[in-house]
């Protein structure tokens, strides 16, 4: 059984939330793969509040739904330590 951990960047964090085509076949299985270990930053987070606020990104979820879509994905936070 192999293993990956995978860290998403905010992109390939929002188009897998979004189901976006931008993010590649076998980038979506990988994140899928229930053995598989996914995470994100929480300054995507912040990343998104900044570019959506000065008018960079068009986000089609609040920031709360994407939190809320996060955990029911199972993607991880890491720690800012």
């Amino acid at each position: 059984l192999y293993v990956m951990r995978l860290l998403l960047d905010t992109h390939a964090l929002l188009w897998f939330l979004e189901g976006d085509d931008q993010l590649s076949e076998g980038a979506r299985k990988a994140i899928e793969k229930v053995e598989n270990e996914v995470f994100f930053s929480p300054v995507s987070l912040f990343e998104m509040a900044i570019k959506s606020t000065i008018g960079k990104l068009t986000l089609k979820k609040t920031l709360a739904s994407i939190r809320s879509d996060i955990e029911a994905a199972g993607i991880q936070q890491l720690s800012l330590k």
